[in-house]
This record gives structure tokens, sequence and C-alpha cells, in this order.
């Protein structure tokens, strides 16, 4: 076992890791210099560009124990990759002395829907929003548990912040937890930050129903098509989805006291809401059933995706 510090960042999903790694690997040789490696990952030229990426877990899979300074790994997918089985103490806990594991969580109505979007643009997701929410609701909430108890069970120290909280000021929360509460100002006065304010958005309406037709018709297609929209259109707002009252319901009945379970492992300013049904529908987009708005800039960004896509095809097969 290693006696240097290991800090896994494990997202969850949606909760701003894709800016937050993009912000890591432009700034890498700044944070080396301040006693923080952050080892280069097989996408490091996408998270330079703020486009999406995957981070850098894959470096836990090596066979190397952290024995010199403080190494951070960032993966929003160890989120629920390292529970199952014995991962958690193969991949990291036996690896160093001096494990902090730093997770980003998000109010639940809110993630609920970010997480259906996501489904929709990168794993051909074609259930609506209503019967989605319930399955991956309970899910969801029980894996969060999980890693409360994990941590109580197996000694590492378990950061828990709440990006509903501080997606606003993410980044000085991110660092003063990543320094122990007292990060330089001076250093992160010097952080350069991505091209974009936003990476890995996620669809807006149209984009949401082009995307889904496509999935309930050819598989895969997320990959050029919704990953298209989202890196070349960062600065589109997702539009709220309306929820229906009954879904609602169900789902606030199935994960309440895993909820309220959960909150008494977290610092008050950090406990996770199921938002209100009335405030959320009451600001969801207002398009009219069956009609969609979409800008000259997606109808381009569509048909160049497609195009490229074919080209791509028609290369191969000659």
């Amino acid at each position: 076992m290693g006696h240097g510090k290991l800090i896994c960042h494990i997202g969850h999903g949606k909760t701003g890791s894709s800016y937050i790694q993009s912000v890591l690997a432009i700034n890498a040789t700044l944070l080396e210099s301040a006693g923080i490696h952050y080892p280069e990952a097989a996408d490091h030229h996408k998270a330079l560009k703020g486009l999406i990426s995957s981070g850098n877990y894959q470096f836990l899979e090596s066979d190397r124990v952290f024995s010199g300074p403080t190494t951070l790994i960032s993966g929003e997918r160890l989120f629920n990759a390292l529970p199952k089985g014995d991962k958690l103490e193969t991949l990291v806990l036996s690896k160093s002395n001096d494990v902090t594991v730093v997770l980003y969580v998000r109010d639940i109505i809110d993630f609920l829907v970010s997480a259906w979007l996501q489904s929709v643009k990168k794993a051909d997701c074609t259930v609506d929003l209503d019967d989605f929410l319930p399955r991956k609701a309970e899910v969801h909430c029980a894996r969060l548990l999980w890693w409360a108890k994990a941590s109580q069970r197996q000694g590492f120290r378990l950061i828990i912040r709440n990006y509903s909280r501080h997606r606003t000021n993410l980044l000085r929360t991110f660092f003063s937890d990543l320094f122990e509460g007292s990060p330089s100002s001076e250093l992160i006065d010097r952080l350069t930050l991505p091209p974009t304010p936003s990476v890995n958005r996620s669809l807006s309406t149209v984009e949401c129903k082009i995307q889904m037709e496509f999935n309930k018709r050819l598989a895969g297609t997320g990959r050029f098509l919704g990953t298209a929209f989202v890196n070349s259109l960062p600065n589109i707002k997702a539009q709220k989805p309306r929820i229906d009252p009954v879904s609602y319901r169900t789902v606030r009945a199935l994960i309440s006291p895993t909820v309220e379970e959960f909150n008494s492992f977290l610092d008050p300013a950090e406990r996770l809401l199921i938002e209100p049904i009335e405030g959320w529908n009451d600001s969801s987009a207002a398009d009219v059933p069956g009609r969609y708005h979409i800008s000259e800039e997606q109808i381009c960004i569509l048909v160049e995706a497609i195009s490229t896509e074919l080209l791509r095809l028609q290369k191969r097969g000659s």
C-alpha cells in the first residue's frame, strides 16, 4: 500500500464533472507545481478543448501504488463502478492509506431530468421521462446511501457537496476541498478556463426530440448527433420538460425514506431536496405539444453531423 494521498472525484453524473475535468486537464502543470498530480487521460485532447470527456479514471486500473505527492483521479463513472464487487477495495483502498472521495450530488428532480436527457443523448434511451423517473430514482438514491455507509464502514474520508448549492461557485468549492479548505487565491486566479463555461450541457427540447426519434430507429446515433449539438452549440440552455403529477408522487413515495436517511450524513447546507412539482412545472418548457422551435444553427449542426457520419461510413465501405 502506498503512502501518497489519493483523491477520487467520482461525480456523480450531471454535476459539472466534465467542466471540472477540462479545468484540471488545462491546468495540470499548474496543479503539479502546487503538489497535485493529475494524470493525463486517454481523451486529454478533448478536455483541453472544453469538449465532452470522461476524466482519467482509467488510471486506477493500472498497477501503480500511490506513494508520491497527492494524486487526483476524476471520473463520474466511478460512482456506479466502484461499488460493484470488490472494486473499491482493489482499485482504490488497496493503493493508498490516505484516500479521500469527493462526491457531488444534485437535488433529485433536477438530477433525474438531466439524467434522462443524458440517457437520450448517450445511451439510446427511448422511454419517456415519466417512465424513466421511478426506474432511475430508486437505484440512484440507493447508490448515494451506499457511499455514505461505505465511508463509515471502511474508514475513508468522504466529502459530499450539493451541486445545486455550488453551481455558481463550483471551481472555488472544488479547489477548497482539494486543498483542504485553504486554496491559494493566487492559484485559483491563475487557472485557465475552458473556452466555454458549459461542458456537456443537456439537450434542448427540440434536440431531445430529434435524438429520441433517431434512437427509436438506429442505435448509436448519439455518438455523432447528440454530441455534435452539445459540443458545437454549448451555450444553448435546456428547457425543463413537464413532469406528470402521478409520476412525481410515485417517485417521491419511492425515495423519500432513502433521501431522508442519506441527508442524515450531510451537513445541513448540502442536504438533498425533492423539489415540489408545482415550482418545477410552473417553470417548465411552454412549447405547444407537437410543435418545436429549431434554430438555423441547430439545423446546420444536424445536417453536418449526419453528412459527416455518412461520409465516414461511405469511406469505410469503399
